[in-house]
């Protein structure tokens, strides 16, 4: 079973440890010196092969330590009180059983979980946050990057739902300049009976707050937690779409390199480009 991790490598780092460098094609010169290709064929050549020698670090890139490929990977925050069972829901969609025994979180942990959207592999980094009040400054630490917030509150527990406007909203506004997809989630629906939201509640505030979705779930049973994620991970394809490690290989192939030698004149020598 795939076990909670804790946060052992800095933001922007690999899960190796690694982190990437970023990558520039950089120009493409003429020069006949020190190696480098001055005839057109000898530059198409030497481009393509940088090309494909940074599509092969790419794709090493985007392997987890399992090996597993991965096309794109999101990072998505669990917020809420403590009790409500973010801990159990990030166990249950590992696979793990539930434990009624759990404690409350204390710092910060994360796992990783790849999900098929359309004919992507996309990896969530699911981060676990303290709900408690203590710990919240550590809590807002992890915010930095996320693309996804999963609000938690316990449907038998109405405090826990109405902290979701005075607590956890705010921290989720303060996160970044753009909009960030937020979804809201019911926990204990095994509990229905003792229910103390409101379902009307619950989708009056996800209207008002453009929520992403609203679901209900049971991290005792598993019910709804695999649509939950799932759900999370067409979001992140349709609001943030597949970003490159390398953003100019998307552009970079066959079919897009401009190389083209100066036409000669009826002397054999180069005609000059005339400015303007």
């Amino acid at each position: 079973m795939a076990q909670l991790m804790s946060t052992g490598w800095a933001e922007g780092d690999d899960a190796s440890g690694r982190r990437p460098r970023p990558c520039s094609m950089g120009p493409i010169t003429s020069a006949t010196s020190n190696g480098k290709p001055n005839s057109l064929a000898s530059k198409v050549a030497h481009t393509m092969n940088r090309i494909e020698g940074m599509k092969r670090r790419d794709a090493r890139l985007r392997r987890n330590d399992d090996g597993e490929h991965f096309d794109a990977r999101f990072k998505v925050v669990l917020l809420g009180d403590s009790g409500v069972g973010k801990t159990s829901l990030i166990r249950s969609a590992m696979g793990e059983d539930f434990n009624p025994s759990m404690i409350s979180t204390i710092g910060i942990d994360f796992v990783n979980r790849t999900y098929q959207v359309e004919n992507y592999n996309l990896q969530l980094q699911i981060w676990d946050t303290a709900g408690q009040e203590r710990y919240r400054s550590l809590a807002t630490s992890s915010f930095r990057d996320a693309k996804a917030f999963i609000i938690v509150y316990d449907i038998t527990y109405l405090a826990s739902f109405t902290r979701i406007r005075e607590a956890w909203l705010p921290l989720t506004d303060s996160n970044s300049n753009e909009p960030v997809p937020v979804f809201f989630v019911g926990n204990k629906s095994d509990l229905v009976r003792i229910r103390q939201v409101p379902v009307a509640d619950v989708e009056k505030l996800a209207h008002q707050q453009y929520a992403h979705g609203v679901f209900e779930t049971s991290a005792r049973t598993g019910n709804n937690v695999n649509a939950l994620f799932q759900a999370v991970a067409e979001s992140m394809l349709s609001t943030w779409g597949v970003p490159k490690l390398c953003d100019n290989l998307a552009s970079m192939d066959e079919k897009r390199i401009q190389l083209h030698e100066v036409p000669a004149d009826d002397h054999g020598r180069k005609k000059r480009r005339k400015k303007g």
